[in-house]
């Protein structure tokens, strides 16, 4: 009798484990990142080093790619190269664009072009026949150009190009983002920085050049976006220019993109704008502080923050150095699977 009651305890138990285990699987696999962006990124200001983090709320790792997405990948030999503008010149703006179109690792690409301004003067006929393309949009001056890059995704999440190369009207660095792009731009691209690529303590993170020049958001972005903590350092790239896969952009969920729109577009009630900052920097719904997290935190979004890579390929002197010979693809950036 009490062999009996012993195989049904642990029946009972194993029962209930098969249970739970079940119920975890149901709950990570419908888990929205954005839910754990919510949850740690909650609506109080930072102070000090420390962040408002339940850890009991935290799990060991999200699953990125959403439920509802049945395609990631697209295997199309296309490119949609994203243009946020507000009042550069357009007509520069283009000749630097034919210039990039023609780069031969581009040349077997179908490219779309899609132009974004956020002046609400613009002439948007005049822009569709100097940028030759019918994608042209105006936008409020909302969020810098880190708006403009989710709003692009957002509006085409089913619609990406298998590449997406999001820029301003003003290229930074114009020169060496054409170096990397033809030395280091692959089929199987899945990140490729064309800005400068550097190091930071992902736990107190500054700019290399200048220690007073913080950002410590991106830890809770980090932690929000990977469900773990961050790692000693991390990669950030710098300018506002990069090259992603529609995988990549595909492997956050649209309500990760809105949540973070949200946030760079609030007005100045919201708590983001409470954020400590240097005071060479401005803070408005037009041009937010956040944003320039944002533009930092790029490598971390996609996945392809490893420090490896700005030990191998960081700093501005690397940007315009020309691809050495004998070098894997993914010395200098992210590749995704085959």
């Amino acid at each position: 009798m009490a062999a009996l009651q012993e195989i049904l305890t642990y029946r009972r138990t194993l029962l209930a484990v098969l249970l739970m285990v079940c119920l975890l699987t149901l709950l990570r696999a419908n888990t929205d990142t954005a839910l754990f962006v919510n949850r740690i990124c909650s609506n109080r200001p930072f102070s000090g080093s420390r962040f408002s983090i339940d850890i009991a709320n935290v799990p060991a790792r999200l699953s990125s790619i959403p439920s509802t997405t049945s395609k990631t990948k697209n295997d199309d030999p296309t490119l949609d190269i994203v243009v946020s503008m507000y009042r550069e010149d357009a007509q520069s703006c283009a000749l630097r664009l034919k210039e990039l179109k023609s780069l031969q690792p581009f040349k077997d690409l179908t490219i779309r072009t899609f132009i974004y301004t956020k002046d609400s003067s613009a002439n948007v006929e005049q822009l569709k026949d100097i940028f030759n393309t019918p994608h042209v949009v105006t936008l409020p001056n909302l969020g810098r150009e880190a708006d403009t890059y989710f709003t692009h995704i957002l509006e085409r999440y089913s619609d990406l190009a298998r590449h997406t190369m999001f820029i301003q009207a003003e290229m930074h660095e114009f020169e060496g983002a054409k170096t990397r792009i033809k030395g280091w731009f692959r089929p199987n691209t899945g990140v490729l920085s064309l800005g400068q690529i550097e190091s930071c303590s992902c736990v107190s993170c500054h700019d290399s050049w200048d220690n007073h020049r913080s950002f410590p958001r991106i830890e809770e972005l980090y932690s929000a976006l990977n469900g773990e903590f961050c790692p000693q350092k991390i990669a950030l790239t710098y300018l506002g220019q990069i090259i992603v896969s529609a995988e990549r952009i595909r492997s956050r969920g649209p309500s990760t993109y809105k949540y973070l729109r949200q946030v760079l577009d609030s007005d100045k009630s919201s708590f983001i704008h409470t954020d400590p900052r240097q005071p060479f920097f401005n803070d408005e719904p037009s041009e937010p502080y956040f944003g320039h997290t944002i533009e930092r935190s790029y490598m971390v979004l996609w996945n392809c923050s490893s420090d490896d890579l700005a030990r191998r390929c960081g700093g501005l002197s690397s940007l315009h150095t020309p691809r050495p010979e004998g070098l894997p693809d993914d010395y200098c950036q992210c590749l995704d699977s085959p």
